[in-house]
């Protein structure tokens, strides 16, 4: 052990803290197996808590679980015990309300000061975007890639709130939600597994199957003594899911809120959720063959800290284990001698269209546009004009970010 990285104990000299005979926490950095020698270096007992967990989707099973910090202090698993906040990693399922209402993801909604009524309360609701910044005349897919809290609660007002909840339950989702407006926001207490159940749906063309941990159980005869039931539901059309999962690749890979995740380079998508006053962070996402999701807050509701948002407090969490499953696919490639490739994908299914657009304003791609994307429609749903230079001068930030 050295001296290094121990800033956060406020001395420069470990000898100064510690003595011979104390009790220590360390992480091992290195294991020289030849000197049966360790490199460690001090740590401490987190005081934040968190869990995740990873499901196949095509099959439901609970591929890795993670409950807490020890099992020996606490028999409390997170994953599947604990209520918190869903914030903005709800907003996948009420876009999808949105898509099944008549929305596309090149529609345009006005990002701006917004005083709602909400019709259950009878009571007037400003919410802010997480930047306390509006961006004016913005698609419906850059609404969910920035998690613009705006567009979400004006699509939430138009498909209306008991629909929202309709939805929510549509998914798996158990808890009880009421129909208010600041659904939009994620206000409603959530169950880890819940939710990466829900966001299983998208990869696995609309259906969810119902996450389960043992397959079967035999004694020593080999008689069954319990058996899982799989349990399947359609949740939404093949064609919507993938347009969803279209859309939430764009949260990790067109500069949205998961864009930390986009060095993996590997079919991800998937969504920050941070919940007002920085009490929790989550992030959930999916490559084809898995779905996981990571959830960090204290045991009690209280602020993890400045700025903690899912972005930065959860999704290192997840992108680490994406990480060190591409990883281990590298590994038994190079093991075989093979060639390393993308071995799976998001398998589009029929009656979709994919049409050039302009980005920033949903029109068809022009010579003129600057930002253009190819983006998938129900079809007969597609913009039936080209983008002109007098379209660009409506948003706000159109060429202001040319670079």
């Amino acid at each position: 052990m050295n001296n290094k990285d121990i800033g956060w104990t406020e001395t420069k000299n470990l000898d100064d803290l510690i003595k011979e005979g104390d009790l220590i926490l360390v992480k091992i950095k290195e294991i020289d197996e030849e000197n049966k020698e360790l490199l460690v270096s001090l740590d401490q007992e987190p005081l934040i808590g968190g869990a995740f967990l990873a499901i196949e989707p095509h099959t439901g099973q609970i591929k890795a679980m993670v409950g807490g910090k020890s099992f020996k202090k606490s028999k409390w698993n997170n994953a599947t015990q604990a209520m918190r906040q869903a914030g903005s990693s709800i907003k996948p399922i009420l876009y999808t309300g949105a898509l099944e209402s008549g929305f596309t993801p090149a529609h345009i909604i006005i990002d701006e000061p917004t005083e709602f009524i909400d019709k259950w309360r009878g009571e007037p609701w400003s919410p802010g975007n997480y930047d306390q910044k509006y961006k004016g005349a913005v698609t419906v897919r850059r609404g969910l890639e920035e998690s613009r809290n705006i567009v979400t609660a004006k699509l939430l007002e138009f498909i209306s709130p008991q629909k929202g909840v309709d939805y929510c339950r549509k998914f798996g989702l158990t808890s009880t939600i009421y129909p208010y407006l600041s659904l939009a926001l994620g206000t409603f207490e959530v169950r880890l597994i819940e939710l990466v159940s829900a966001f299983s749906v998208f990869p696995n063309k609309g259906i969810r199957i119902r996450p389960y941990f043992l397959t079967r159980i035999d004694d020593k005869d080999d008689n069954i003594l319990e058996e899982s039931k799989v349990e399947t539901e359609e949740v939404v059309s093949p064609q919507t899911a993938y347009m969803m999962t279209y859309l939430l690749q764009g949260v990790i890979y067109n500069k949205g809120t998961g864009r930390a995740a986009s060095y993996l380079k590997w079919p991800l998508g998937g969504k920050t959720g941070t919940t007002d006053g920085y009490t929790d962070a989550w992030f959930v996402g999916f490559s084809p063959s898995l779905c996981a999701g990571a959830w960090v807050g204290h045991d009690k509701q209280i602020p993890i800290g400045d700025r903690q948002s899912g972005a930065v407090a959860a999704l290192p969490v997840w992108r680490d284990f994406f990480d060190k499953v591409i990883k281990e696919k590298l590994r038994i490639a190079e093991e075989k001698g093979e060639e390393f490739v993308i071995d799976e994908e998001f398998e589009v299914p029929p009656n979709l269209s994919f049409v050039e657009i302009d980005s920033k304003t949903g029109l068809l791609a022009s010579p003129v546009c600057l930002f253009t994307l190819r983006e998938v429609f129900l079809p007969g749903t597609e913009p039936d004009r080209f983008c002109t230079h007098e379209d660009h001068m409506m948003i706000l930030d159109y060429y202001a970010v040319r670079k």
